[in-house]
């Protein structure tokens, strides 16, 4: 359905997309898409869950901080992916109290659900996920530090972890190329 506002409805429909993409070629997989508005919405991470089928056995999961929980990291691993996830350093500290002084690391941990999570999704009581938190402090002149922690459950070095995250950004590439080829570009 056409969202609207207070003063009037929009022009056009609005769609969540969630889209995975190899990294290193940029092919992308079949979309899912879901109603933005309406009593079928979808969240993105639902839609995402969606195509966790369609990615091939034993690819590594690339993620982003929106996606960095305990419930679509379990079911990507469960899936037979390996996982690499940024994490939001907040939730780093709780659920594992990371409270880092060096400015990178490396350390094993075993991920449960928060109480929250398993009262909410009570399948996941007994769960857990094994990996490792690597972390590392970007410091670039004009800007404050950037600390990016991730949760990965390769066996890598830290810093190819690191690198392998970094083409992450080649998806936001294509989508924006997908956006423009397609003139979605609007919002």
């Amino acid at each position: 359905p056409q969202c609207s506002t207070k003063k009037t409805k929009a022009h056009y429909p609005l769609v969540r997309m969630v889209i995975a993409t190899d990294a290193v070629s940029r092919v992308t997989l079949r979309p899912a898409i879901g109603a933005f508005h309406g009593d079928k919405a979808k969240g993105e991470s639902e839609l995402a869950m969606r195509i966790l089928p369609l990615i091939p056995k034993g690819a590594v999961v690339i993620a982003d901080r929106f996606y960095g929980f305990f419930r679509m990291i379990y079911e990507t691993f469960n899936t037979g992916h390996q996982v690499t996830f940024r994490l939001a350093e907040r939730r780093a500290a709780k659920f594992i109290g990371l409270q880092p002084k060096e400015p990178s690391g490396d350390m094993p941990v075993t991920w449960k659900p928060s109480p929250g999570e398993r009262r909410k999704y009570s399948d996941l009581k007994e769960k857990s996920i094994p990996g490792r938190l690597v972390w590392m402090t970007i410091n670039e002149k004009g800007f404050r530090p950037n600390k990016i922690v991730l949760f990965t459950t390769s066996t890598a070095p830290a810093l190819e972890i690191f690198e392998l995250y970094a083409l992450r950004w080649r998806v936001e590439d294509t989508l924006r190329d997908i956006k423009t080829t397609l003139n979605l570009n609007l919002i």
